[in-house]
């Protein structure tokens, strides 16, 4: 390797220029194969100088000669600097002209023939000061994009970049690139998805030992494309209400805003779409207004922002909400004498309760009764019912609208129990002296528990074992006859449905006649006047049973009517007004 030093002139400097040129052959040994003379770049070159080194093929080679140049491993071709010149078989030139630090590198002669090869090499470096190869400029930079900075320059020494920035109306200072920001082996600042606080005056500062060194200051201005506020995009509204769909955007201005339904521009022509828009701190809000929604409004929503710096868009979804449908499928799946439980298929999800309403089908008493079910659980066990009854339900769902139309009614009884009460006002009476008659009044309705199907009358002489006689549902007395006279007898009855009897009733007792009781009077009238009656009577009387006295009863009409007591010896009477 030789190491030349050279001192050239330049106005009133003196610059020291280092010439470094490296010489290296390769080459075949076979006898006949081609030898290249040593060749090497003039030591007292500077840039913008032209230049040029000869190959030439010692002699003793045997021709015909392929010649070819290379820079750095690569062919080297006429250009507009560049110049390979073919002499003859065995000379080759090659010309730089205006001489550039970009032609810095290694050059390689290759001679060859049918013997052999050989190759010589030479380097070109000239020492000098840095130039401009990607000169900064200013950038505008879009938030949330790469920016890329370049700041590259050639030389010898390889140049030094350095980037600063200023703080303020303060001095530059270093930038030391950290998170998103790095610098590239090219010299190139890159910040990554840019930010507004990315914005400022930057300064790229290259040198490598010789002067002049280049440094140039660069404004970089950050752009704000729009951007949509992240917020709730689900939108309900009540079915013929106002629903209102707000699009807050950030960006710079001015933003436009515009809106699509299904795919479609939605323009806000008609009576029922509206759109108002107002500048913020920010940016813009755009709300879509649509009046008197209805069930073909539930659909996606677009906004659509955009500036000079980009373009973006969201999509909201409006729910119109309506009272859900009516339940189906309602059934009593399992009854009992005092509960049933009720089964539905779910109205929808957005049904928040049930309401379970249900009634005993007829009779007196019937009062409405309801019980809430949470909107998950379509099923209910209704409690507190009474045995053997019939009931109709509706099952209603209900949202955040209000309740729907109640589902189709369903009709259930519940099973039977024994009734729950005996019968009422039992009472006896001697009609003569082998006949007694019992009557009654039906247990209250809500303690039959089931349908009624008769009473079981019992009975018993003083003394003796109680005997039962049964009477149909209709009968609210008994009649017993072939009785002793005289004699004491004691009743109770009881109702009884499919299940069984209920209790009993307490035990009346009743005495028959000690004789038989007096016919019927044949009554007469034996004289009228404005003011008075005058009546006569008789009777077939038994000796053994004489009549006590008689029950004369008058009046205007049944619900007018006196009761006047006659002594038994006597048969005539005049009333008078």
């Amino acid at each position: 390797r030789v190491v030349l030093y050279a001192v050239m002139s330049s106005l009133s400097n003196i610059v020291p220029i280092v010439l470094w040129l490296c010489a290296l052959a390769v080459s075949s040994n076979a006898e006949g194969s081609p030898k290249i003379q040593a060749f090497n770049f003039s030591p007292d070159l500077s840039l913008s100088d032209t230049t040029m080194i000869t190959c030439a093929i010692k002699s003793g080679s045997q021709g015909p000669h392929d010649l070819s140049w290379l820079k750095d491993g690569l062919p080297i071709m006429n250009q507009e600097r560049v110049t390979v010149t073919r002499q003859s078989d065995t000379l080759s030139t090659l010309t730089l002209r205006n001489l550039r630090p970009e032609d810095f590198g290694n050059y390689t002669c290759v001679a060859a023939n049918a013997q052999g090869s050989d190759q010589y090499s030479t380097t070109l470096i000239i020492p000098a000061a840095p130039v401009w190869s990607a000169e900064p400029s200013d950038a505008e930079a879009i938030q949330g994009k790469n920016l890329y900075l370049p700041c590259g320059a050639v030389g010898y020494p390889k140049p030094n970049v350095v980037w600063k920035i200023q703080l303020g109306n303060r001095e530059f200072v270093p930038l030391h690139p950290v998170g998103r920001q790095r610098i590239l082996d090219n010299g190139t600042l890159v910040v990554a998805a840019v930010e507004t606080q990315d914005a400022g005056v930057y300064r790229c500062e290259v040198s490598n030992g010789i002067e002049p060194s280049l440094g140039k200051t660069v404004t970089v201005s950050v752009h704000v494309p729009p951007a949509i506020a992240k917020g709730s995009t689900e939108v309900s509204v009540k079915r013929g209400d106002i629903a209102k769909i707000a699009c807050d955007v950030t960006g710079e201005l001015p933003l436009v805003v515009t809106w699509e339904k299904d795919d479609s521009p939605l323009i806000p022509s008609t009576e029922r779409y509206e759109t108002h828009e107002e500048v913020t701190p920010t940016g813009v809000q755009s709300v879509l207004v649509i009046h008197n929604t209805v069930k073909k409004d539930a659909s996606q929503y677009v906004c659509i922002a955009k500036n000079d710096y980009g373009k973006t868009r969201d999509v909201f979804r409006l729910a119109v909400l309506e009272p859900p449908e009516s339940p189906t499928n309602v059934a009593v799946t399992e009854r009992g004498s005092r509960h049933v439980q009720m089964k539905w298929s779910q109205s929808s999800k957005s049904v928040t309760r049930y309401l379970v309403r249900y009634w005993k089908k007829s009779g007196k008493g019937s009062v409405l009764q309801e019980r809430e079910v949470d909107g998950l659980r379509p099923s209910l066990t209704v409690t507190k019912l009474h045995p053997g009854t019939e009931y109709t339900a509706v099952v209603l769902a209900e949202n955040s609208v209000g309740f729907g139309e109640p589902s189709d009614p369903v009709h259930f009884t519940t099973t039977s129990e024994e009734p729950g009460a005996p019968p009422m006002n039992v009472k006896c009476e001697a009609l003569d002296t082998k006949t007694i008659k019992v009557i009654w009044e039906a247990p209250p309705a809500d303690k039959l528990n089931g349908e009624l199907r008769g009473y079981s009358v019992s009975y018993r002489l003083e003394g003796t074992p109680f005997s039962h006689e049964t009477v149909n549902r209709n009968a609210k007395q008994k009649v017993f006859t072939g009785l002793q006279a005289a004699s004491v007898y004691t009743f109770s009855v009881k109702a009884f449905n499919d299940v069984d009897s209920g209790p009993a009733s307490e035990e009346v007792s009743c005495t028959t006649l000690n004789g038989d009781p007096p016919a019927v009077p044949s009554l007469r009238v034996t004289g009228i006047t404005s003011s008075s009656v005058s009546l006569n009577w008789n009777t077939l009387q038994s000796p053994a049973s004489p009549v006590i006295q008689y029950l004369v009863q008058y009046g205007t009409d049944e619900e007018d009517k006196a009761d006047l007591h006659i002594p038994g010896n006597k048969d005539t009477v005049t009333l008078r007004d």
